[in-house]
């Protein structure tokens, strides 16, 4: 098609600022095409179709118990809940399942709030990474809480299915979980520390810090890895003493997913 305008009998000529406004329009398509095409890399995980597969608890008078390890996440996820920007990275222990089934877990630390959310990954998950849809009806709730008030954590398989391999939650524009936050119910404990196996050996355990307890616990302790950069799941150990007597190790997995 010709780029050239020809000018009616009787007509004027466009003007200078309706040239500019075209100009303008053609480079702002330009530009937007380009990102719209890189958005896609980011695929979206769907919800089971199960009456339960989403359900999200507030109870100011709960009583809390729970897991040890209550969650495994980048620290930027916390701030992510309530503008529904969760994501996962490629795992070899999601894809490596049939399913591609995916568990996430959220609690306060009081206990008050909490969410279990069981996910499907779409076909390419090996490839690129998938936004987690959060739903949330307290989207107030869930934009008040501060650094260490909310532990998010992400199970390969169903969330009736009872497994320690766990991925890295993180947020949308993440390029790598970075530091991995893992917070602990000590289970009365007054000691607790982490570990990482390396090859075949276990590094020196790093002591996991008491956060700012609530009246109501879910968890009272953080605990600080950093994953090799080799895109592996690796064995971590949560090691757990009361007043210098060993209680039972918990070994999980934890996968910070491929780049």
């Amino acid at each position: 098609m010709s780029s050239k305008c020809r000018i009616l009998p009787g007509s004027e000529a466009p003007s200078l600022r309706h040239a500019v406004l075209v100009i303008l329009l053609a480079v702002t398509l330009g530009v937007l095409a380009p990102l719209e095409a890189g958005a896609q890399e980011i695929l979206k995980a769907t919800l089971v179709e199960e009456e339960d597969s989403f359900l999200e608890r507030y109870d100011p008078q709960v009583n809390v118990s729970g897991h040890v390890v209550v969650g495994v996440m980048a620290a930027s996820a916390a701030s992510r809940l309530a503008t529904d920007e969760l994501k996962l990275l490629p795992s070899e222990l999601v894809v490596a399942r049939e399913s591609r089934d995916v568990c996430l877990r959220v609690s306060s630390q009081d206990g008050v709030y909490a969410t279990t959310a069981h996910y499907n990954l779409p076909a390419g998950a090996e490839k690129n990474a998938v936004h987690l849809p959060y739903p949330s009806k307290y989207k107030e709730v869930v934009g008040s809480f501060k650094t260490n008030q909310v532990a998010i954590s992400a199970t390969a398989g169903s969330c009736s299915e009872p497994t320690n391999d766990y991925v890295v939650v993180g947020a949308a524009d993440d390029a790598t979980p970075g530091s991995v936050h893992i917070y602990v119910n000590g289970m009365d404990a007054t000691d607790v520390s982490a570990r990482i196996k390396a090859g075949e050996t276990w590094n020196d355990a790093n002591e996991c810090r008491k956060v700012k307890a609530a009246q109501q616990r879910a968890y009272e302790y953080l605990c600080r890895i950093d994953l090799p950069d080799d895109e592996t799941a690796h064995d971590v150990q949560i090691l757990r003493e009361r007043w210098g007597t060993q209680q039972p190790t918990v070994e999980i997995k934890v996968d910070g997913g491929r780049r």
